[in-house]
């Protein structure tokens, strides 16, 4: 190849990487010799073939902050195991803490490299590469908002700017690592105002850059978007900045911007009491949309139950939308007023929809065995609880119910775009228990909002579109680092592997590099660890053989 290069001179060589960029995607083989750089919008090897990460996440346990190799995360058979797979490469997590102590900042530790050097020797044995990623940099984990140190101290961002700059100079001869990832998630807090946040991480990130590049102008530099940015006064949260405001441009030529996904959350992370949605069911694809800007404007066609009298079906009329600013129906369950010691329950809910001229076009169920759509409990004092319950039900043990409300309360359930010119019924069964003042009912609520789409393969465009535009108009590579399924979205025929199959597809079509979270993880692993025994994801394990290779 030198010799190559040596008869057809720089220029030569230039057009001769343009050329190749059409040629078939680089296999991942790791040359002795070869780094990973960026053209315009695409990865390519020094060959010139174009380079597309597959890769997958080991989480090296970053969230317990191991002071010592965590090699209980994963092997030498996990990289065997992946590269069989069809995986090309591992987005590695790192805490600090594996390098250094806050009671003893810059004295680093041998472990931390020594593990690393371990990972290297693994991956280049099976022809992969390693993305290194600070997961947990001084200051904190960022992700979920609590990292403000980071952003408020000098002295923490010293540090990592330090850390990066002895992780450079051990590793910059190294080709088997792909590219260094700044931080992970940042959640910036402004000095200004919020939208000053986006400064702060700006220049930050810039002052890491400029460190790794005092050592190393071999490796790729990865800076991800803002998650969002914080008021430095209340500390609030600013969740307002557009797609395009939370990127940032570094002043480096072998730079690649990075960005997460896991749209439909509620669909991703359900059944997670961690995150949020320890009661949420949710299908992939399903009939159902997500919503921003949602604002309630009214309810109609109640009809209540006032009585311990048992199961009584009740049934609303052909509800007509006369209100022009509604966009999203929705069915409510009503379990008001109940005492601390009622119950409201309801099974067996259909919605049924009518085109403009009387014709039943659709019929989608909202409590079904089969249905795994999102319960939404809301109450007005904040009493009581809603959900679903496995301890009685119409024809099996199995409904939903409001129990202990003071107050007016509903479980809101599925919700649908409404079409102008269309009526909408629900029907179902519900029942009071030791409630002889409470009220049970079926309604349908009608809500504005600001964006409507439905849940299927068109939200996942979405949420990869504004990282295309993002590298169109800045002629720069994009990564998706992060994206996953939880494990419960494999339950049930809920579609778990369809949306994987989904994004995969999105983002190969793209020319977009992805890195799947997670290989060993209890809530999104391929693995993961039940009664202390490793189980495997085989479900996910088929897409991956199926995707990764064609």
């Amino acid at each position: 190849m030198k010799k190559i290069l040596a008869a057809l001179g720089a220029a030569a060589f230039m057009m001769m990487n343009i050329t190749a960029l059409s040629a078939d995607v680089h296999a991942g083989t790791v040359k002795d010799e070869g780094f990973v750089r960026t053209s315009g919008r695409t990865l390519v090897c020094e060959d010139g073939s174009e380079y597309l990460i597959k890769g997958i996440a080991m989480g090296n346990d970053v969230w317990s902050a191991p002071v010592k190799a965590p090699t209980y995360d994963h092997s030498e058979n996990s990289f065997r195991e992946l590269s069989k797979l069809g995986f090309n490469c591992v987005r590695f997590y790192l805490n600090y803490d594996l390098f250094e102590s806050d009671s003893a900042p810059y004295k680093y530790r041998k472990e931390g490299f020594d593990w690393i050097d371990q990972n290297i020797k693994w991956a280049k044995k099976y022809d992969m590469r390693i993305i290194l990623n600070m997961h947990c940099p001084q200051g904190g984990y960022q992700s979920q908002g609590n990292g403000d140190t980071l952003w408020k101290s000098k002295s923490a961002q010293n540090r990592l700017i330090a850390l990066w700059g002895k992780i450079a100079q051990t590793y910059a001869d190294e080709p088997v690592i792909l590219g260094y990832g700044l931080v992970n998630e940042p959640f910036p807090v402004g000095e200004k105002n919020a939208a000053d946040g986006i400064r702060v991480w700006q220049e930050l990130a810039q002052k890491i850059t400029d460190r790794i590049r005092k050592y190393d102008r071999n490796h790729i530099v990865i800076a991800e978007k803002a998650m969002a940015v914080k008021d430095p006064d209340t500390g609030e949260p600013d969740w307002s900045l557009s797609d395009d405001e939370q990127f940032i441009i570094l002043d480096d030529s072998n730079a690649m911007y990075e960005f997460h996904t896991y749209e439909p959350f509620s669909f991703t992370h359900q059944g997670f009491e961690w995150a949020g949605t320890g009661g949420t069911q949710a299908s992939y694809p399903s009939d159902e949309i997500i919503a921003s800007g949602l604002q309630w404007l009214s309810c109609t066609g109640k009809k209540a139950i006032m009585s311990d009298t048992g199961w009584q079906r009740i049934e609303t009329d052909k509800i007509s939308v006369d209100d022009s600013r509604a966009n999203v129906i929705a069915v409510s369950f009503q379990g008001a007023d109940l005492g601390a010691n009622g119950a409201a329950f309801a099974d067996e809910i259909y919605l049924d929809e009518y085109d403009a001229s009387g014709r039943l076009i659709r019929t989608l169920p909202c409590e079904t065995d089969n249905y795994s759509g999102s319960f939404g409990f809301w109450s007005q004092n904040g009493s009581g609880s809603g959900g679903r319950d496995d301890s009685i039900g119409y024809n099996d043990k199995q409904c939903l119910s409001v129990r202990g409300t003071t107050g007016d309360a509903n479980l809101s359930l599925i919700r649908i775009k409404h079409t102008d010119g269309h009526k909408y019924r629900v029907r179902g069964y519900v029942k009071l228990e030791n409630a002889s003042r409470g009220k049970a009912a079926l309604r349908i609520d009608l809500y504005k909002a600001r964006t409507v789409s439905s849940v299927n393969r068109e939200l996942l465009e979405k949420s990869v579109g504004h990282a295309v535009k993002f590298s169109e108009k800045e002629n720069v590579p994009v990564f998706c680092g992060e994206f996953g399924a939880g494990i419960n979205c494999f339950k049930e025929n809920r579609g778990g592997t369809q949306w994987v199959s989904d994004m995969i597809d999105i983002l190969t079509e793209n020319r977009i590099g992805y890195d799947y979270h997670a290989f060993n993880d209890g809530s999104f692993g391929l693995y993961r660890k039940v009664k202390g025994k490793l189980v495997k994801n085989e479900e996910l394990e088929k897409v991956f053989e199926e995707k990764l290779k064609s």
